[in-house]
């Protein structure tokens, strides 16, 4: 059976079973394909999970559809099953239904037979799926492991579960209490920071039995708060007074872990409770951007380690990682009894002044760029380890970059530095300040791009004279002595990344890095700009710069001499001048262009281009039509306030005066108790009172000739202030509802003024206005 006849199956299996589950004749509550679990060997994806209920992890059956006749499918089976707490698993294959006692391998214990003889029709698999359901409906209640015999991973999907559950709502109200001052995806990362320290903190107090056991939804976080008091936890685990409220749908679903977790006696097995925490922390591993690390080259024992943890998962020394992961390292050396293990906080700066480690492993790929008030903190931080200098850097400069300048600032001399970045490091801004310094105190000694899309370096003192290695999948890369010295971060992403054809082109010296005063840019501009419109150009430039060509050779000169390109030598540039071309000119095609190349080289390499994944338009207007009509039912379901019509109701026949508007009205002048508003046309509107002026202006902004307002203007006065207030509390409600839905930041607001325009409101500056003083 191919993937896509599975895929088709799997899925026509999903919707029976989902028709079946509504009828209530199944204890099963909820069906769920293709869900990740932990199991003995790592991962596994069961086809089909039905539960009984998902809160609490209470499975009744999980469903496999083998591709093969083998063994392989019965280890899976049993370890799916056992990943779920169940006693028995069911392979379904083409011809045959066999359910399995996952504690018994060898024989299935009952089997439904297909037919074989005739081509299987839907009703005989609908059949098929009735006795299967009717079996399992009277296994679901003994099928439960004991739970003395449950595995770690069985709570591990417990934990696991539960976080998935209450990342969504908690990444909801982080966006709709959000200042604004922090950047997008700030409200992302403290969410799942809230979620994962609440399931810390919840397991250890189980592990300690602190936690009471008159527990209730909406008093979970004070429960805890009490609770942790006389319990001494390590700070890791003390609720902050600035985090934010634990969602009403987080909070169920850690009370029902909670409760789940007491009544299985999670927390009386040491071992397992241990195993559990480490599989906990796998999964947290990457939410938190923490590494198992793995360099390609030796290491001695490391004084610290930043957001970086070794394969055997317990670490002997300073380790630097955010709170949320901490706090899991923290509970997993607790249970382990493993006092070697020493958290230094969820920062470099919070390491203590003078420290001045000799082997360090950094893994630094937060790319978000901090807020001025952080800015002046890191500079502050930047002159104790860098005492005589001063970092300009760009107000873009990612937090990865600023950490590992006071990395490099706060390592020995003679220690070495290992580090780990993102593979866009050279694009960064800043970076070229940052390699400056780092070049100054340190001699890079290797480096290496990972399957992971990371780029690894060794940097160690100016004592070590080894040779520069750079290591690559296909050959191990020499380059010229004194590139170790002196190189920009664009050069040394090309070396990496380049294609090994260009390299050779390079070394054989038929392609070179101009020095700044010896560079050609100025003498062969049309030249130039001609090569990098070769494929080889291209590739070159991309790896070296990261984004388009420009479009003009004026723009081209100020990229050029910044970032020192490897270009052919003075003789091949020359070449590209006998096609005869002005930047007036429609520019050559591709292929004329590399044949200037091939004359040059002979037969040129094949090089694949570098481009960017296509993406689907259509989907993505699909989404945002979607979140509008949303955005729009739940703001607006009662309506738009017509003012001033909506606001007199609640009197009884007042006076009202007839006022024309000839359009868009303006403040002009004031003599007294005299206000004067300008019409379009230059003529003026004189009024006796301010709050009539100002319901006139407001007014004006609409498309109404003609409005009646109170001769009153205390009345006047009294429906404009309880319009301004309806108003502010629905463009409160508009700006909350799409931060509801929309993470970016400015693409909510955006929206939100695009529907509060669509709904014919005032515009928003006209709030000043609205105000009477």
């Amino acid at each position: 059976m191919d993937s896509q006849t599975l895929n088709s199956f799997r899925q026509q299996l999903f919707t029976w079973i989902e028709q079946r589950l509504a009828t209530g004749l199944f204890p099963f509550r909820r069906v769920e394909q293709s869900l990740e679990l932990f199991c003995a060997s790592g991962r596994i994806s069961p086809d089909l999970v039905l539960w009984i209920n998902r809160e609490s992890c209470l499975a009744g059956g999980v469903i496999l559809l083998p591709t093969s006749e083998t063994e392989e499918w019965q280890r899976r089976g049993r370890e799916a099953a056992q990943a779920l707490g169940l006693s028995n698993f069911i392979l379904w294959e083409p011809h045959r239904i066999s359910l399995w006692d996952a504690n018994q391998p060898g024989k299935p214990t009952e089997t439904f037979e297909l037919s074989r003889s005739q081509p299987i029709a839907p009703r005989d698999f609908e059949q098929a799926l009735d006795q299967l359901l009717t079996r399992l409906k009277l296994l679901s209640v003994a099928g439960m492991m004991p739970r003395a015999e449950l595995p770690p991973h069985y709570f591990a999907n417990l934990c696991s579960l539960t976080i998935d559950r209450a990342l969504p709502g908690q990444a909801e109200t982080s966006r709709m209490t959000d200042d604004g001052t922090r950047p997008d995806t700030w409200a992302t990362r403290i969410s799942r920071q809230k979620v994962w320290l609440t399931l810390w903190r919840l397991l250890f107090l189980l592990s300690r039995d602190a936690l009471p056991t008159s527990l209730q939804p909406h008093r979970l976080e004070d429960a805890m708060r009490y609770a942790l008091a006389p319990a001494n936890p390590p700070d890791d685990f003390l609720l902050g007074t600035d985090e934010s409220p634990l969602n009403e749908v987080a909070a169920v679903g850690f009370y029902h872990l909670a409760k789940r977790l007491q009544q299985l006696d999670w927390s009386q097995d040491s071992d397992r409770a241990t195993q559990t925490v480490s599989l906990l922390l796998e999964t947290a591993a990457p939410t938190f951007k923490v590494l198992q690390t793995v360099l390609p080259w030796e290491t001695g024992q490391t004084d610290l380690t930043v957001n970086s943890v070794p394969r055997d998962g317990l670490h002997h020394g300073r380790l630097v990682a955010p709170t949320a992961y901490q706090a899991g390292h923290t509970l997993q050396a607790l249970l382990a009894d493993h006092p070697d293990s020493t958290p230094s906080g969820a920062s470099v700066y919070d390491l203590p002044v003078g420290t001045t480690p000799k082997a360090v492993v950094a893994y630094l790929v937060d790319d978000l760029a901090p807020v001025a008030a952080e800015r002046q903190r890191h500079q502050m931080k930047l002159r104790e380890v860098w005492p005589n200098h001063r970092f300009n850097l760009p107000t873009e400069t990612p937090a990865w970059l600023w950490e590992g300048i006071y990395l490099a600032g706060m390592t020995h001399p003679e220690g070495e530095l290992h580090l780990i970045l993102g593979e866009e490091w050279a694009m960064a801004p800043g970076v070229d300040v940052f390699w400056t310094y780092l070049l100054k105190r340190y001699r890079l000694m290797s480096c290496a791009h990972s399957d992971a899309d990371l780029t690894l370096f060794h940097f160690a003192s100016h004592q070590d004279n080894a040779p520069l290695r750079v290591i690559r999948p296909e050959e191990q890369l020499s380059p010229p002595g004194g590139f170790a010295h002196a190189h920009t971060p664009s050069q040394l992403n090309l070396c990496l990344h380049a294609d090994m054809a260009v390299l050779r082109l390079w070394m054989d010296a038929s392609l070179q890095f101009y020095p700044p005063q010896e560079h050609p840019i100025r003498q062969k501009t049309c030249e130039i700009f001609l090569f990098l419109h070769t494929t080889l150009g291209r590739h070159i430039w991309q790896l070296q710069t990261g984004h388009a060509l420009p479009e003009e050779i004026s723009l081209l000169e100020q990229e050029l001499e910044e970032t020192h390109l490897l270009l052919p030598a003075s003789d091949v540039l020359s070449s590209f001048s006998l096609l005869d071309w002005h930047p007036d000119q429609p520019l050559p095609d591709e292929t004329r262009l590399n044949r200037v190349l091939h004359s040059c080289w002979g037969k040129l390499p094949d090089i694949l281009a570098i481009d960017a994944p296509p993406r689907d338009g259509k989907t993505r207007q699909a989404g945002r039509r979607k979140i509008r009509e949303q955005v729009v039912a739940t703001v607006f379901r009662d309506g738009i306030p017509l003012f001033p019509e909506h606001y007199l109701q609640h009197y009884f026949r007042p006076a009202l005066h007839p006022y024309a508007i000839p359009g868009p009205l303006q403040f002009h002048d004031r003599f007294f108790e005299r206000i004067y508003l300008r019409a379009p046309d230059g003529s003026d509107i004189e009024l006796d009172n301010e709050p009539t002026a100002t319901a006139l202006l407001l007014l004006s902004r609409g498309d109404r000739s003609v409005v009646q307002l109170p001769v009153d203007a205390s009345l006047t006065e009294e429906i404009l202030q309880r319009y301004c207030s309806d108003l502010e509390n629905l463009w409160k409600a508009l700006v909350r509802e799409c931060r509801r839905h929309i993470q970016a930041r400015q693409r909510a607001l955006a929206l939100a003024r695009t529907l509060w325009k669509d709904a014919n409101l005032p515009p928003l500056e006209t709030f000043q206005i609205l105000k009477p003083s």
